[in-house]
């Protein structure tokens, strides 16, 4: 008896009555075996089986309805793509172009798309939150005094963030000053992401915390950031670069 039918009769009751006859088990077990040299071949590694086998479930929705969860729930890459050229269509009176746009590698936890497209600064952005919802922002010209580490002066973009309403929890009680501004989301971009979230769900994110934007800074070295007032206004307002909090936090971005 060779070594695959000897596993397969060692699992304990799987030719018993009623279950499955040992040729269906050992050649499921010759499919497993030639899945798993596949897998080793392919440069997989204890962690990526082992999170394959967290998330087995999906695996198996995927294989049998050719949809992942994020598509179910309209979170891919494509349906985002979709309702932003509503969104910019609708309140920007901007038809984007997501031919043009590159969509970057997604990360693991990373499933909400920000698009950021060509044109659009702090002050365009603010001005739209305005007339959306009561806005309030903490100097007069915000394109005077922020810079971002990305831009989309020359051409509209995407990046990745985490899909929370609260800031990451990941980087609770640390400063922007311990995170390079590249794996930071910037002020348009959460200002964007205020804006789409507000229209899929009617709230607003930041609505227990505050969103620390190190990905970029003002005139004098310091960090935009935003949150809510007690009366429910949502708010830009600056901080120092070595400002913590226990619950305020940088947005991380996949860019």
């Amino acid at each position: 008896m060779n070594g695959i039918t000897e596993a397969a009769e060692s699992v304990s009751g799987i030719t018993d009555a009623g279950r499955a006859p040992m040729e269906l088990v050992v050649k499921f077990f010759e499919l497993v075996c030639a899945f798993l040299r596949d897998l080793v071949e392919d440069g997989w590694t204890e962690e990526d089986v082992k999170t394959l086998r967290a998330r087995r479930a999906e695996v198996l929705a995927f294989l049998r309805k050719g949809t992942t969860p994020e598509q179910e729930r309209g979170m891919s890459a494509e349906a985002q793509l979709k309702r932003w050229v509503i969104l910019y269509r609708e309140v920007f009176s901007i038809e984007l172009d997501i031919a043009s746009i590159k969509v970057p590698p997604e990360r693991r936890g990373f499933k909400r798309l920000i698009v950021v497209a060509q044109g659009m600064t702090p002050a365009v952005i603010f001005s739209a939150m305005k007339r959306l919802f009561p806005s309030w922002k903490w100097c007069d010209d915000l394109d005077r005094e922020v810079t971002s580490i990305r831009s989309a002066k020359d051409g509209s973009y995407a990046v990745w963030c985490r899909d929370r309403p609260e800031a990451d929890k990941e980087n609770w009680s640390k400063p922007a000053s311990a995170f390079t501004q590249e794996e930071c989301l910037t002020l348009e971009e959460c200002q964007l992401f205020g804006i789409a979230y507000k229209r899929e769900t009617g709230r607003h994110l930041n609505e227990k915390s505050l969103t620390i934007c190190a990905g970029s800074r003002d005139r004098g070295g310091y960090v935009p950031g935003v949150d809510r007032d007690d009366d429910g206004d949502v708010r830009v307002l600056w901080y120092h670069a070595d400002y913590s909090d226990s619950a305020d936090a940088v947005r991380s971005a996949v860019a």
